[in-house]
């Protein structure tokens, strides 16, 4: 279905630019064609857009918030839910309870391939049994120091390493094989590449995991999301919009940039979305210059205004943890963090513990008494269902 859009696109994209200041009959007759073409790519879309709404308009209210939950997994071997449906709406509604993705640790890594399948096998298998939406499954699998596949994938070098060593083609390949892999063993997607240029100001922080500069992040980057993408596996860019020095697990990142020294260092950003990557991950960093004193993760600004709406981005926006000292330490507790990470336009909630139903509950109480925060719970599905279905975790048949 995907293969057949693009290649009307590409027809219509062909006759449409066939213009000349004098047309032949031929030209006109192809014109037409291209409208009639456009015509029918516009109503396909409007009707998929319509099946969506309706399905997930029919969602429970307690499926729709486990769909913005990220959490973590329990143990490398077998896969159960360890809460319930009744724990998030406060009944004794015992259906198990499960996320809408979920990442994977090193310690939920098992030691060889064929035990890692079997794992993620579980996972699908339980969900199936249960009636629950797949859930999209995740690890990070960067490069360098930050490989949690590096006892089953083949050698990852670092963000780094790649942009000094490997041409372009050879990156292309090398994460090529990545993908392939990871797809082989279960997974859907990879929490990288991290897209933010190396500076004096984060360097200590990233620690190899930045490309470069601005030019290197660029190319290096678009060839990793692309052979990642092409390859079946979604890929995150990160962390917008920045990181300094700090280590947002334990303290808060400050960016003190002027605004249009901050407009530079995010160019990275707004160059590579255009690519469509799957998701963009948003960074715990407040920015003096634009909605000072809010973590990025949590302001509409940086979600909503600025990467969905001038940078035009479509796809997944994820929180970084919301359990990270950064915002737990700073006045921004789970419980406030979910609610201001809904408002601000965030689709994934990312939560490095184990249980999402109690910060779920909170979203579930607001979402019952006020119809607009349940309105953008509702947008967020929406996004979140329409990437399951073109990864393959939602047979679209399903929800007409």
């Amino acid at each position: 279905m995907k293969t057949k859009s693009f290649c009307i696109l590409g027809l219509s994209f062909f006759l449409l630019s066939s213009c000349t200041d004098k047309q032949t009959k031929k030209e006109i007759r192809q014109h037409a064609a291209a409208a009639t073409i456009q015509t029918y790519i516009n109503q396909i879309k409007k009707e998929s857009e319509a099946v969506l709404a309706s399905y997930v308009e029919k969602l429970p209210l307690e499926q729709k918030i486990a769909q913005l939950f990220i959490e973590n997994l329990e143990g490398s071997t077998s896969f159960r839910s360890y809460e319930s449906v009744g724990a998030m709406t406060g009944t004794k509604d015992d259906r198990p309870l499960i996320a809408g993705g979920y990442i994977f640790f090193s310690y939920n890594v098992a030691e060889s391939r064929e035990q890692m399948q079997a794992y993620i096998k579980s996972i699908r298998d339980y969900c199936e049994s249960n009636e629950n939406i797949q859930p999209y499954l995740c690890v990070d699998q960067e490069g360098g120091w930050v490989s949690r596949l590096k006892k089953l994938n083949p050698k990852l070098p670092s963000n780094e390493q790649v942009a000094r060593d490997y041409d372009i083609p050879a990156a292309y390949q090398l994460y090529t094989e990545q993908a392939l892999g990871m797809k082989e063993l279960g997974f859907d997607m990879n929490l990288a590449p991290v897209v933010e240029v190396c500076t004096d100001d984060n360097k200590d922080f990233l620690d190899g995991r930045s490309f470069g500069n601005l030019e290197q992040v660029t190319i290096y980057g678009r060839a990793c999301l692309n052979a990642y993408e092409n390859n079946g596996i979604a890929t995150v860019l990160k962390h917008f919009p920045g990181n300094t020095n700090t280590d947002p697990h334990t303290g808060l990142p400050e960016i003190s940039l002027s605004q249009a020294d901050l407009k530079n260092s995010i160019e990275s950003f707004k160059q590579l979305v255009i690519y469509n990557p799957a998701a963009v991950l948003m960074s715990h960093a407040r920015t003096s210059a634009i909605d000072s004193g809010v973590p990025a993760c949590l302001s509409k600004v940086w979600v909503t205004d600025i990467l969905r709406n001038q940078y035009g981005y479509q796809g997944l926006i994820f929180s970084d943890d919301i359990f990270m000292g950064a915002l737990a330490d700073n006045g921004y507790p789970p419980e406030i963090a979910v609610i201001r990470a809904v408002e601000a336009g965030i689709d994934c909630i990312m939560i490095s513990e184990k249980r999402f139903a109690k910060a779920g509950k909170v979203l579930y109480d607001r979402a019952k008494e006020d119809k607009d925060f349940e309105a953008k719970i509702d947008q967020a599905v929406k996004r979140i269902i329409r990437y399951k279905l073109e990864a393959g975790l939602i047979d679209e048949q399903k929800i007409r």
